[in-house]
């Protein structure tokens, strides 16, 4: 399974979502769908049945999230992951 790392702006909605998330996107090999997970922010991942859905489901899920960590007074992780990919053959 090949992973790769992609950043990308949400879209600003106001606050603390206009500011970059590193997103990990892989394709699931059962499903068939591509997989996002955001490392920074625990237990927000999304998926959709291509890379391009998958990444805007993702947004929505990091929308999501902020607003429910916002209503719920925790605190939001900054965003300090970096990613390398390496690709090994055995």
């Amino acid at each position: 399974m090949t992973h790769s790392a992609n950043q990308f702006q949400p879209a600003p909605t106001g606050g603390m979502l206009g500011f970059m998330r590193q997103v990990i996107v892989y394709p699931d090999p059962e499903s068939g769908a591509w997989v996002c997970e955001v490392p920074s922010l625990p237990g927000c991942l999304s998926d959709g049945p291509t890379k391009d859905a998958a990444l805007e489901n993702v947004r929505d899920a990091i929308r999501a999230w902020l607003e429910a960590a916002q209503e719920l007074g925790w605190d939001v992780p900054t965003e300090t992951q970096s990613a390398e990919v390496h690709l090994v053959s055995p």
